[in-house]
């Protein structure tokens, strides 16, 4: 949502993401092409031509952002989007997105993609002032790759999943001035200039995304634990509360009642 393409940025999240030789930017990043920064040519705000064609006519199939590129599907290029396009339908005051992929890996990217496009589809659905839809995910090839197989067991053998658990609404009216304050205070966390929850002054809804950020950062850049329990007394909604826990390293079943309880007290909150 930055418009950034840099692997600096990408890699403060994802340590290990491919090519590992890359610097710079990266073409395939999805920001330039969703945003329009100009960056390897793309200048079109893709996410704000589909809020002005909803808004000038609501019934509108066009309502689409398109991802992948002609030139990605060139022989030499040795990583390109898994995600073909976007499409945003609105229908009785509720907007639905549908996603097309072309390829998905089930552990390392469809989760994550769900979770990003739906964030999108409820910003849209804010700005146009409309309920969420439903959310419609077509992979072409849906997959797991045999290297994970001991990841995947491990995460679904930790027992912390909760799926009628859900993720606080976003806001009602438009965020787009909410995101900016939120992309601005992302880059400050990133940078080392916010180390605190004081630090951080947003709408509570934003403000907790923020403080799961500076999680991620606490445990990055090594901070101490003081820190750590000030920003964790900050979390307004304990839906994140997952994010503070120290997860042990390994967890086993019990036989009869699924994942065993773990009771965890303020020291085993969080990661060393």
């Amino acid at each position: 949502m930055s418009g950034s393409a840099d692997l600096d940025f990408i890699r403060f999240y994802i340590k290990d993401y491919p090519p590992k030789e890359a610097s710079g930017s990266i073409e395939e990043a999805y920001g330039p092409r969703l945003i329009g920064t100009g960056e390897f040519g793309r200048s079109v705000n893709q996410i704000e031509r589909v809020i002005d064609l909803l808004q000038k006519k609501p019934d509108t199939r066009r309502a689409l952002i398109s991802i992948i590129e002609a030139n990605d599907l060139e022989p030499n290029r040795s990583e390109n989007p898994c995600t073909v396009a976007l499409q945003f339908i609105c229908r009785r005051s509720r907007l639905h997105m549908i996603t097309m992929m072309r390829s998905n890996d089930a552990y390392m990217g469809f989760v994550h993609d769900v979770f990003c496009f739906t964030m999108i589809q409820e910003l849209i659905a804010r700005s146009l002032d409309v309920e969420v839809g439903d959310y419609h995910h077509f992979a072409t090839s849906l997959h797991l790759y045999e290297h994970n197989s001991n990841d995947i067991s491990r995460y679904l053998n930790e027992g912390y999943q909760n799926p009628t658990f859900a993720m606080p609404e976003m806001p009602s009216g438009c965020q787009r001035d909410n995101l900016a304050a939120f992309l601005i205070t992302e880059k400050s966390i990133r940078q080392g200039k916010i180390t605190t929850a004081s630090q951080i002054d947003l709408p509570t809804y934003w403000r907790d995304l923020s403080l799961v950020l500076l999680r991620h950062a606490d445990g990055k850049l090594k901070r101490g634990n003081k820190i750590l329990e000030e920003n964790f007394s900050q979390i307004s909604d304990s839906f994140y509360m997952n994010f503070f826990l120290r997860k042990p390293k390994t967890t086993r079943k019990s036989a009869n009642s699924g994942p065993t309880q773990i009771k965890l007290d303020l020291g085993d909150r969080y990661d060393s």
